[in-house]
């Protein structure tokens, strides 16, 4: 080859060389000289340095101060400071071990980063930290070590960060402002509690596998899923999930540290999948749903007490339990839709429900009530507050629960009391209660509407005061009411209703509108009215008795009162027995009308006084029997049915300014005794005895018997016949109707003092008129009864029949009764 080619040649392969890639640089690694300086300066590094792209840095103590853009290719941490204005970026593999993160500079990693190992981790002075790739947090060997602790610094991740920790730990907050910001995956896997006491953003998504993850002030919007066994935690600070469905099968927890102020949670729309637990702090938020099984054992529900009413709806199964009270605040609305148990209460009105300044629960499903000791569901302050029950709520605990004054329970669905007591304080209900024996169903106080509501089983219905404040007012209106009832205190008013079951009267009041509209309460089974207190029928309202009614143990004269005010009327269709040992008024206190109306039958039975006061009606169309003691009336009367009074019973009227009439039958052997000066004007039938039995009749005062009126005596003997004793004037017409008892036929010559009289002052009005007639029954034809009028005594004798001429006589029979009256002879 001529040297001209070779020097051709070799000047190609230069040119060639050039032109092929150069093999990059192999990285180097550079450890810092523990020394506080300047990242750039060389001296600062083994080997000389600064880093470079391709090289990995090492800090081992001192402090760096990157104040200018850098990017290296890894970064190991396990003491010291990097600090600085300057943005370091690293994209390779990255460790961190212990040391600070500090200044207004920035990390990133966009590689992967093991944060691991016991020591201590800070990131401080504005520092942050952006996370790109995969970052792992994990390795401690002990509680609380290889936290993270923040004094005015930021974690950005938007890649994944992988929550490691066998043991618990922290991002925690030392001072300044801190956040964690998670746009990528936050995967908590270590089975311990990762406390973040830091502002903890997630836009990304947030993972819980294991453990539990306890933020004390966080914001989402990404989603949320909780593993089976683990559990995120909202306890201080301010936590709010924005449109979030939470999923999974762990626990979504808000709690309290009862240390300071409580947490302020929030979940604003989205829904909770996973189970729920409610412990303490409030819940705030508008509308969301909780779908996984919830249990409340503290805390509050609260809306922003703006009147926007947000709604928490639970659609599965829920617990409340507990000592502590759970509160209802601000126009929250709960719904709740599946099993709510209400229960594991540990002293009396403990595990309270909490209303206050608006509140409403609607129980859509089935709510049961199971709490052993007394419980409340109570008002705070403010209102409305509603327990809206649509569906069924089961009283099953032997004991009281208590509806509190300011809370309405409105039911449109069925309460069961299948134990104890439930006791609600205003509300509506057109639904059903249905009370088990033993239990009880009492309104107490607040102002309570059963509307076309149906009340059975065998246990009791209650309407009953507490004496302190005001009394409740039930309102019944019609409905179906087949319990036992018992009224003892309150007020009972409404539409026309009726009770089919026993009743107990003890105290309280019955009463109309006040309108005139005449409601009716009907008692259709037996009744018992007892006790000291006065019961009271007002407002125009009418109470029909249809079963046997029972009016005793007044414990001193005159109380168990039966008041009648401003317009009111009592109707006894069955029977009524007034037992009271002690003195008894049916009374008026103002207005009227008012009218004691017996239909049926009235047995004055106690050995005492009833009166029925001035401006009481008594209206006997009934039976009316004064078996003991004395009954007395004030208000003018007529008697339209059958009164009977036995020995040393009296049936008075005390009024001087009129008569005791007598449009019925009057009978018996005890008194009859119209006012002072005043007579008994009879224009019906008056029977010492009975119809069929004889007897001795007394009328304290004047006696009067019209043309209408009809006076029978019995004869069985000589010794045995009615008879009446006037104790003032006596005046006759009308007939005398003589009966035989037991087919007695007196003989010629026989005679019976059938009235006394005498008013102690002989004068012209002792005596005017006599019997226009006499009627004979049961006896012999033959016999002829006559009258003789005496100065003190009516007698009656038998007298012979006259022989008429025998030839009008022929072919006929002697006529059956024959009639003579013989006027008064000394």
């Amino acid at each position: 080859m001529s040297p001209r080619y070779r020097a051709r040649l070799r000047t190609c392969l230069i040119t060639a060389a050039a032109l092929l890639p150069f093999p990059a640089a192999l990285g180097a690694t550079l450890t810092w000289n523990n020394s506080t300086g300047d990242w750039q300066l060389g001296s600062n590094w083994v080997p000389p340095g600064p880093p470079g792209a391709a090289d990995i840095a090492v800090i081992n103590g001192g402090n760096s101060q990157l104040n200018a853009p850098a990017t290296i290719a890894g970064l190991t941490q396990t003491a010291g400071t990097l600090s600085g204005t300057g943005a370091l970026t690293v994209t390779g593999a990255s460790s961190w071990t212990a040391g600070t993160q500090s200044g207004a500079g920035t990390t990133q990693f966009d590689g992967t980063l093991a944060v691991s190992g016991p020591g201590a981790k800070s990131i401080s002075g504005g520092r942050s930290l952006n996370l790109q790739g995969t970052t792992t947090w994990g390795g401690n060997t002990a509680n609380n070590n290889n936290a993270i602790s923040f004094a005015g610094g930021t974690i950005n991740n938007s890649g994944s960060f992988n929550d490691q920790n066998a043991f618990s730990t922290a991002l925690s907050h030392f001072s300044g402002t801190n956040t964690f910001n998670n746009t990528g995956s936050y995967t908590k896997s270590g089975n311990s509690t990762t406390t973040i006491g830091i502002a903890f953003n997630n836009t990304g998504s947030l993972a819980i596998n294991a453990g539990s993850m306890l933020l004390n002030g966080s914001t989402h919007s990404g989603p949320i899923s909780i593993g089976s066994g683990a559990s995120l935690e909202f306890r201080n600070g301010t936590n709010t999930l924005n449109g979030v469905t939470v999923s999974g099968a762990g626990t979504l927890v808000i709690s309290t540290d009862n240390v300071g102020a409580d947490g302020v949670p929030s979940i604003n729309g989205g829904q909770v999948d996973t189970a729920f637990l409610l412990s303490g702090g409030p819940l705030y938020g508008t509308a969301h749903t909780i779908n996984g099984t919830a249990t409340w054992t503290g805390g509050s529900i609260r809306g922003d007490g703006a009147g926007d009413f947000e709604v928490t709806s639970f659609n599965n199964d829920l617990t409340i339990s507990g000592a502590g009270t759970k509160g209802i605040y601000l126009g929250r609305t709960i719904n709740l839709n599946a099993v709510t148990t209400w229960t594991g209460n540990t002293g009396a009105n403990n595990n309270a429900i909490s209303f206050s300044n608006g509140g409403t629960v609607n129980n859509n499903g089935t709510f049961n009530d199971n709490n052993g000791f007394d419980a409340f569901i109570e008002h705070s302050v403010g209102g409305p507050h509603n327990f809206n029950n649509a569906g069924t709520y089961n009283k099953n605990g032997n004991s009281v629960t208590t509806v509190d004054g300011g809370v309405a329970f409105n039911n449109a669905g069925t309460v069961n009391i299948n134990a104890g007591t439930f006791r609600p304080s205003g509300g509506s209900s057109t639904g059903s209660f249905v009370i088990a024996a033993g239990a009880t169903l009492d309104f107490r106080n607040g102002n309570s509407t059963l509307d076309q509501a149906t009340t059975s089983g065998a246990g009791l219905l209650m309407i009953s005061s507490d004496n302190v404040g005001a009394d409740a007012i039930v309102t019944v209106n019609g409905g179906s009411h087949t319990t036992a009832f018992t009224l003892s205190g309150s007020t009972m008013n409404g539409a026309d209703h009726s009770f089919q079951g026993p009743v107990s009267w003890t105290g309280g009041a019955i009463a109309g509108d006040g309108t005139g509209g005449f409601e009716s309460t009907t008692f259709t089974n037996d009744v018992s009215i007892s006790g000291a207190a006065t019961k009271t029928l007002q407002a125009g309202r009418t109470l029909n008795l249809q079963g046997t009614t029972t009016w005793s143990g007044n414990t001193a004269n005159n109380n168990n009162a039966i008041r009648f005010w401003n317009g009111a009327t009592l109707n006894n269709n069955g029977t009524f027995n007034d037992d009271n040992s002690f003195n008894a008024f049916v009374e008026h206190n103002v207005g009227g009308p008012h009218n004691f109306n017996n239909v049926g039958t009235y047995n004055k039975n106690g050995s005492s006084v009833t009166l029925f006061d001035l401006g009481v009606n008594l209206n006997n169309t009934g039976q009316f029997n004064v078996n003991a003691g004395t009954v007395q009336v004030v208000n003018a009367f007529d008697n339209q049915g059958s009164i009977s009074t036995a020995d040393a019973a009296t049936f008075a009227t005390t009024s001087t300014s009129v008569d005791l009439q007598n449009h019925g039958i009057l009978q018996g052997t005890g008194t009859y005794d119209p006012a002072a000066g005043r007579a008994v004007i009879n224009a019906g039938e008056v029977r010492p005895g009975t119809a069929t039995t004889v007897g001795s009749l007394t009328m304290a005062g004047n006696f009067s018997q019209g043309a209408a009126g009809l006076f029978q005596v019995n004869l069985a003997s000589l010794a045995a016949f009615d008879s009446m004793d006037v104790l003032g004037n006596l005046a006759l017409a009308g007939v005398l109707q003589v009966t035989s008892l037991g087919g007695y036929n007196p003989v010629l010559g026989d005679s019976f003092t059938i009235i006394t009289f005498d008013d102690g002052v002989v004068d012209a009005t002792d005596l005017a008129g006599s019997f226009g007639s006499i009627a004979a029954v049961g006896f012999d034809p033959a016999l002829l009864f006559e009258v003789l009028y005496l100065d003190h005594s009516v007698v009656l004798t038998v007298a012979a029949v006259p022989l008429p001429p025998v030839w009008p006589l022929a072919g006929t029979a002697l006529a059956a009764l024959a009639f003579r009256a013989r006027r008064r002879r000394s």
